[in-house]
């Protein structure tokens, strides 16, 4: 993956909710939450976790706000000090972005602030001594690795099936697609899953839709085979060599999400489907 955003956000997948209170006094959770570990060859690196609140009513429909924190660990943290914060804002119908927000700290240090209105990306990128905007028109409304992630949840998934879909990771824009590959039993935290695997490859764009010519990125994804689809693991080679991330934990939410009621610019294809 190009950025760190991949190896951090798209690779690590954790979902919280916002605290609320019992009568007692001690917060419960009304979201999801999911723990991780981010390993870079046999060498553990980072963990990271996000928080996704049921969806809320906004100026522009019911909306879901996600919030999210990766880290370097160990000696990863003494080389890089990483550090990112992100912020998010779903359309709870679509799962459409609306509005992101990434601060990157450790040798990279950049603000990436955006926002979406239809087919229109308004992308403010600041780092030390240098700001620059990027305004453009999509072909097609565009997820982020996090939403992308909703997507599959949402999806049929039967062996087979395809989904392709644009994704916007940071500031780079990629035509992404998703292959179920089949079912197989995945040894995973110490414990044995039935899951979905999963081909995913992304081709890098420019900002208007045109292909560039950069080879593809690949990675696979193991989903758990039930309701919940929690991502066990995501593997695929980086700049710093093969990165793989395990799910450690989970609790599950109170109220799962709703599904979307569409997923507008997601191509989805297979046996059985138009």
């Amino acid at each position: 993956m190009p950025c760190r955003a991949s190896c951090c956000l798209l690779l690590v997948v954790a979902l919280l909710g916002p605290g609320a209170r019992e009568a007692t006094g001690r917060p419960t959770r009304r979201g999801e939450a999911f723990t991780f570990r981010l390993r870079l060859g046999p060498i553990e690196s980072g963990r990271a976790r996000l928080a996704i609140a049921p969806p809320v009513p906004g100026p522009q429909g019911r909306q879901i706000h996600i919030v999210g924190e990766a880290e370097a660990v160990g000696l990863a943290r003494v080389l890089t000090g990483l550090h990112d914060d992100y912020r998010l804002v779903l359309d709870a119908d679509t799962l459409a972005l609306r509005r992101l927000s990434l601060i990157e700290q450790g040798l990279r240090e950049r603000t990436v602030t955006a926002e979406f209105h239809g087919p229109e990306a308004d992308i403010q990128v600041q780092r030390p001594g240098d700001q620059r905007r990027i305004t453009s028109r999509l072909p097609a409304p565009v997820r982020d690795p996090v939403a992308a992630f909703l997507v599959l949840r949402a999806a049929r998934l039967a062996d087979g099936d395809r989904l392709d879909l644009l994704v916007l990771d940071g500031t780079v824009l990629y035509e992404g697609h998703v292959e179920v590959v089949g079912r197989e039993l995945l040894h995973a935290g110490g414990s044995q899953w039935p899951a979905i695997r999963l081909r995913c490859w992304g081709r890098r764009l420019q900002a208007d839709g045109r292909p560039t010519d950069r080879p593809p990125r690949e990675a696979t994804l193991w989903l758990s085979d039930d309701r919940l689809r929690l991502p066990l693991r995501l593997q695929g080679e980086t700049d710093l060599g093969l990165a793989q991330v395990e799910l450690t934990s989970h609790e599950p939410p109170r109220r799962p999400l709703p599904p979307p009621r569409q997923l507008p610019g997601v191509q989805q294809r297979g046996p059985g489907l138009p």
